[in-house]
């Protein structure tokens, strides 16, 4: 069904719980589709292999990714980076409620140095603590209108 429906712009998967394997065979179903502008896969127990998946996804259309509560660690988050470096669509990224830390933080700061796109960013209820550099963040990055932590 996903792979016929080209035209399909908002998914929103939350809360089902389904893993990796489920997210692969949704991206991949999703490939084609040039519509797509909105995703949500938060509590979807996503690990890295599911992160790597999904980095696909923002080569595409994509300009809200909700991946919130997957219990995301340092190490997902930067499996996510080169894609986010790439991306030149996301306008909205929510990453909040995962389990990583200031170093994650770090590898999302790193991605969205240079990025003209992304107006609101989402990254609180994790552990990134003090030693995350918001304020270099915010020096060098002029489009981030929403930043919550």
């Amino acid at each position: 069904m996903l792979k016929k429906n080209e035209r399909l712009a908002t998914l929103n998967l939350s809360d089902n719980n389904m893993g990796d394997k489920v997210i692969k065979d949704i991206c991949e179903a999703l490939k084609a589709n040039k519509s797509m502008k909105q995703l949500g896969v938060s509590n979807f127990n996503i690990k890295v292999d599911g992160i790597k998946i999904i980095a696909k996804l923002l080569a595409t259309t994509l300009t809200t990714l909700d991946i919130d509560n997957n219990k995301l660690k340092d190490e997902d988050i930067k499996a996510f980076v080169p894609a986010l470096k790439a991306n030149k669509s996301l306008v909205s990224l929510d990453i909040s409620r995962n389990s990583f830390q200031s170093l994650g933080a770090k590898h999302i700061y790193e991605a969205f140095k240079t990025n003209k796109v992304l107006k609101k960013l989402n990254l609180s209820f994790n552990r990134i603590g003090r030693e995350a550099s918001v304020k270099e963040f915010l020096k060098v990055n002029k489009t981030v209108e929403s930043l919550n932590l």
